[in-house]
């Protein structure tokens, strides 16, 4: 589940960003966004999608409808997330600054933990299990919501949600996926050496990085995966098992 972003730049690495999800054979994934025209042109080419206005719209929680956009975000968020466990469906979470190297994203091994999250990224896999049910209710909803109310700086939904459950989270086990999942920060001395390099799975930038820098620094890395008109530069067939 990745966010879309409101302005063209943005599009264009959310763009890239499926590109990747292709490549690497990632199927069963949904946008989460606030730019209607850039969601319905996704859904057009066969991306599922959630509007998370019109979501937050039909959801009775009047009290945050005034809020900024990014308690917005933690809160569709949120709500994605309780549909997603109700429905019985493991999940991650991750933004559209990310990128997956060269891989799929493998579920954490240890069965006993429900919830993993990493640091720095606002990376998250949930299992969705007896104990993440019963603890994903409105009551950690809210308290999510509150929290996105309550930071001066708006600080990521991996670290609020970690908060909230630390302190209300009842039974829910928490783990880390830094031992399974290592990341790297992109930056303009990267090279194609120390991405290959290590154990590094996840790619991730700062949102405040100018989209253009971040294109140009991808690109730089052979990273970079769609041309001038916003396809992918080269067709990504997957084998499917019959």
């Amino acid at each position: 589940m990745a966010i879309a972003a409101s302005k063209e730049a943005k599009m264009r690495i959310v763009r890239n960003l499926i590109c990747h999800l292709e490549k690497t054979g990632m199927e069963n994934y949904i946008f989460l966004g606030d730019n209607s025209e850039f969601l319905d042109d996704l859904a057009h080419r066969g991306h599922a999608v959630i509007d998370a206005i019109e979501l937050l719209q039909g959801i009775k929680m009047s009290g945050y409808m005034n809020s900024d956009g990014f308690v917005k975000e933690i809160l569709a968020k949120a709500y994605v997330i309780q549909h997603c466990l109700n429905l019985g469906y493991n999940l991650w979470v991750l933004n559209g600054n990310m990128i997956s190297l060269g891989s799929k994203l493998v579920e954490p091994s240890n069965q006993s933990v429900d919830i993993f999250t990493a640091d720095p990224v606002d990376l998250i896999f949930i299992r969705s299990s007896q104990g993440s049910k019963k603890t994903w209710n409105e009551h950690i909803i809210s308290r999510v919501a509150d929290g996105g109310f309550a930071s001066v700086k708006h600080v990521s939904f991996v670290h609020i949600l970690t908060r909230v459950l630390e302190n209300n989270g009842g039974g829910v086990r928490l783990g880390k996926l830094n031992e399974e999942i290592m990341t790297m920060e992109l930056g303009p001395n990267m090279s194609n050496r120390s991405l290959s390099e290590g154990q590094s799975k996840m790619l991730f930038w700062s949102d405040s990085v100018p989209s253009d820098s971040v294109q140009r620094q991808l690109g730089n890395v052979n990273l970079w995966l769609i041309d001038s008109d916003s396809s992918c530069s080269a067709v990504v067939c997957n084998q499917k098992q019959k």
